[in-house]
């Protein structure tokens, strides 16, 4: 009985991972709205673009694997290609565009502040892991 609840456990993470990256990529597309916490801070309009295309593209992959796909290796390629951008976006916005300087001195803030910085950095965490689960389930 633990492993059938394992199966529809699964199954529901890809499905909410699914549409969330349809939905933070096409918030992502769109360039008159703001993603909140998962919007790329560098206010580079092309980066946000591409980011977005390709989450909404893994996002329904993720999706198409539930119901479309004979083999996972959709599954596993696409959340394999989604979890290296979301570690790289990861770097970018809570690590490399926080870095400034000014006077030829290096500051590192925290964006908007250490707490927010902090939550949103988990939550990014999280996500990571979720999709790492779905990977290594139908790797």
């Amino acid at each position: 009985m633990g492993a059938l609840k394992n199966v529809y456990t699964v199954k529901l993470l890809r499905i909410t991972l699914g549409v969330f990256f349809v939905i933070v990529g096409i918030f992502g597309i769109m360039t008159n709205v703001d993603e909140s916490i998962f919007r790329l801070t560098n206010r580079n309009i092309n980066l946000e673009i591409i980011f977005g295309i390709v989450e909404v593209i893994c996002g329904l992959l993720i999706l198409l694997g539930l119901f479309a796909f004979s083999s996972f290796k959709a599954v596993s390629i696409g959340g394999t290609v989604v979890f290296i951008f979301w570690l790289v976006r990861i770097v970018l916005t809570k690590f490399v565009w926080c870095f400034s300087m000014r006077n030829d001195a290096i500051s590192f803030s925290f964006r908007p502040d250490f707490y927010s910085w902090l939550l949103t950095l988990a939550v990014e965490l999280i996500i990571a892991a979720a999709l790492l689960v779905v990977i290594k389930k139908y790797d």
